[in-house]
């Protein structure tokens, strides 16, 4: 090799390192414990090259089931035998977890990938459809690069009956860690009244009847997971539990959100548990009833690290709502920094803004949210709610930006302004989503102009419990009725696939990775990168 030759490897090689050690990892679930949906470090994509002629589907992965959890993307990950890569981290309904190059359209084959336990059938006769063919990894995984693991939650069976279990996987070769597995497994001292109760009291969580839908949290050393039900067919309660991240053996803490009642999932869409800065937990609860001591349906809730209630805020209506199947946990809370607000909405489509330092308990006259208001169509007599199960906040300029696509709705932004919301939105598009609406995600680089993009994922047609194509968009975040591209602008090269109830696309360093339902992971770019 001569001197010049030399030279120009080594800046090659210190421009890739460089790269590499640049990147900024989306390790959970809307990209932060403050679930705010929006990565603001995407110094690539922006909206003078997210178009038809510059932008469009690199490649490909295949994958043997179905992503109900969001990919995750960590940089500079040292692969035995491949020195560092990028990788993109993705978990499937078959109990399957995969670790791709997130660069490279060569590496079509996964660095590793483990199965990590049978999953089981999820029978659409009993269970109204809503999950299909199958049962797994339902949950987004949540990363902790200190302790180089991804955590992971798998359905399977334990003989007749159903079991779930927690994994910690290495990030460079997928080997179990930290006294992997740990299962699933949960009592609580109640009263003798109320539903699901032992002959003593006790209410004894119970895997035949629960979901881990809930994106994984991690905070204070631990993991914690949210419960809800397969559906509203049995009495049942909302759980948290949390299990240490270092030995998963050992459970920390558990919470019933009903401990005298019944219902109160905590779903979320999927969407993540959220967590401030001193490791105070943020939920928000489905139907469910509500009493103020020991339940706290259709609430937000905020716990303490071990899981004790420090405070909450529960609408005046929360009867109403759980009587009409109108949870308003059906999206997740949002934090502002220091938890100075915590933002949610859910399926009669109204948006709450709460103090996160004192979140008034009951509704009533005296005591009230920052801000409620009516985001979305009102819907008559309850039934036919533009329902809210996703949501961004982009926090980059001066006045932040709440960004909601209902179902049956269009895309829209509502703007802050002096510590409220203006209700009338200030930009919306003029396509509309099916159900369950757009899922969203913003990118940008920080506030700088023309940085700004709303992604979104829509369904072609009703997606409650049917298979449906996709569609993934783009729009400029400051205007949002143009928009910058979408997948069905050239499907024959850019066609997304089956759409993925209730999940997102993922934004890292230039690359937009997009879950489906077509036992695959796309992955959108630049196409002068595709020759990577």
């Amino acid at each position: 090799m001569t001197p010049r030759s030399m030279r120009n490897s080594l800046l090659l090689s210190l421009s890739i390192a460089n790269v590499l050690l640049g990147q900024s990892g989306v390790t959970v679930a809307e990209y932060n414990n403050q679930r705010t949906n929006a990565n603001l470090n995407e110094t690539v994509l922006n909206t003078a090259n997210v178009n038809i002629n510059q932008f469009g589907r690199l490649f490909t992965r295949n994958l043997d089931g179905f992503c109900y959890a969001r990919p995750l993307y960590v940089p500079n990950v040292l692969i035995p035998g491949h020195g560092k890569r990028n990788v993109v981290y993705v978990a499937t309904l078959h109990n399957t977890v995969y670790a791709f190059d997130a660069d490279d359209p060569a590496q079509s084959a996964p660095y590793w990938k483990i199965t990590l336990a049978n999953s089981i059938p999820f029978p659409p006769e009993t269970y109204g459809g809503y999950v299909q063919p199958e049962l797994g990894i339902m949950s987004t995984p949540a990363i902790d690069t200190a302790n180089h693991a991804i955590y992971v939650v798998v359905t399977t069976s334990a003989g007749s009956n159903a079991a779930m279990y927690i994994y910690a996987l290495d990030l460079s070769d997928g080997s179990l860690k930290y006294n992997s597995p740990g299962i699933l497994q949960g009592h609580v001292d109640g009263s003798s009244t109320g539903y699901d109760r032992n002959p003593d009291g006790t209410i004894t969580w119970n895997p035949n009847t629960r979901m881990q839908r809930a994106a994984l949290l991690l905070a204070n050393g631990n993991v914690y997971l949210g419960f809800s039900s397969y559906g509203a067919y049995y009495p049942y309660h909302g759980w948290i539990m949390a299990y240490s991240t270092t030995n998963l053996q050992k459970q920390v803490a558990v919470f019933n959100t009903t401990l005298n009642g019944q219902q109160g999932g905590v779903w979320q869409s999927g969407r993540g548990l959220a967590a401030d800065a001193n490791g105070s937990v943020y939920v928000m609860t489905g139907n469910g009833t509500y009493n103020g001591a020991t339940d706290f349906g259709s609430s937000f809730v905020k716990l303490s690290p071990q899981l004790q209630v420090q405070d909450w805020f529960t609408p005046i209506d929360w009867m109403t709502l759980t009587n009409n199947d109108l949870d308003m946990g059906a999206s997740g809370p949002m934090l502002f920094p220091n938890a100075s607000r915590v933002v949610g909405g859910g399926k009669l489509g109204e948006i709450y803004v709460v103090n996160g330092q004192s979140m008034g308990h009951l509704e009533s006259a005296v005591s009230h949210p920052i801000q409620e208001f009516q985001a979305t169509p009102a819907c008559p007599q309850f039934t036919g709610c533009s329902e809210i199960h996703s949501a961004a906040l982009w926090t980059g300029q001066a006045n932040p930006i709440l960004y909601l696509w209902s179902s049956g709705d269009v895309l829209r932004g509502f703007r802050m302004q002096n510590g409220q919301f203006d209700p009338a939105p200030f930009s919306q598009s003029s396509v509309t989503s099916a159900y369950p609406g757009g899922g969203l995600t913003v990118s940008s680089n920080g506030g700088k102009a023309g940085s700004g993009i709303v992604w979104a994922m829509t369904a072609q047609n009703d997606s409650l419990v049917t298979i449906v194509p996709g569609t993934l968009r783009a729009f400029d975040a400051t205007n949002l009725s143009h928009e910058l591209w979408n997948s069905d602008m050239n499907p024959a090269r850019d066609a997304m696939g089956n759409y993925p109830k209730f999940n997102e696309p993922v934004v890292a360093n230039g690359r937009v990775y997009v879950p489906t339902f077509s036992n695959q992971l796309a992955v959108y770019g630049l196409l002068s990168s595709k020759s990577h």
